[in-house]
């Protein structure tokens, strides 16, 4: 099995401690894949102190957090370990996700700014009618980006916390999609499409292409997508 790697700067500064661990751990979390089957998902807090420069009362505290965040489970006189869903449960959150960012795009009509607007537009520009191979390679990190731009563009503090602790779970199962010159060009006219909307500030056409956009993927994960237990 697979050691665990996470990467870390020494928690210090003038920020509330246990918040800058908290926040380093989960960082740490979301950038390794915890559906690798090989990977080990076991964090050693003892590790984790030495490697935060901290003690480890700090850790404990951030630990908890991240249990309450559903990222972690404590297992008494066992230790602490990353916490994999199921396919039932990521789906079930992809659908939660479609009612929260299709909410935040019918706000995004009311209240975003012909500026922020276009921003959003603008991510959409360098894709031609057949992707090139940096596309694919590009497409993830570019799909993640649109989609919280159009959670921000909602000016709803309450949506963007609720994105940002689904989005922690749904990231691992986001790793295991493979792109296709296709799939990333019927994506990205499903973008258009919904700038379009955004643009004409029509908030229910917007609100309903985002929530197709989103459930097609809970189909897709349902469908094509193997999760390790």
């Amino acid at each position: 099995m697979a050691k665990t790697t996470l990467t870390f700067q020494p928690a210090r500064g003038r920020a509330c401690l246990k918040d800058r661990i908290y926040a380093q751990l989960k960082s740490a979390i979301e950038a390794i894949d915890i559906y690798d089957p090989d990977v080990d998902l076991r964090l050693d807090e003892r590790k984790l102190a030495v490697e935060l420069e901290t003690s480890r009362t700090p850790i404990r505290e951030a630990l908890t957090r991240l249990e309450n965040d559903g990222i972690v489970r404590i297992v008494p006189r066992k230790g602490v370990y990353i916490v994999r869903r199921s396919k039932d449960e990521i789906v079930d959150m992809i659908h939660a996700w479609a009612a929260v960012e299709s909410m935040a795009a019918r706000l995004a009509t009311e209240r975003a700014s012909d500026q922020a607007i276009a921003g959003l537009r603008d991510k959409l520009n360098g894709y031609g009618p057949e992707p090139t191979q940096t596309d694919l390679d590009e497409f993830d990190g570019r799909d993640v980006d649109f989609h919280n731009s159009i959670i921000n563009m909602s000016e709803c503090a309450t949506l963007r916390r609720m994105a940002d602790d689904l989005y922690a779970h749904i990231r691992g199962a986001r790793a295991r999609l493979e792109f296709n010159p296709k799939g990333v060009r019927a994506s990205v006219t499903e973008h258009e499409a919904i700038v379009d909307a955004i643009e004409s500030r029509d908030g229910e056409l917007a609100e309903r292409r985002v929530r197709n956009h989103a459930l097609a993927l809970a189909r897709h994960v349902r469908d094509h997508i193997e999760l390790p237990l």
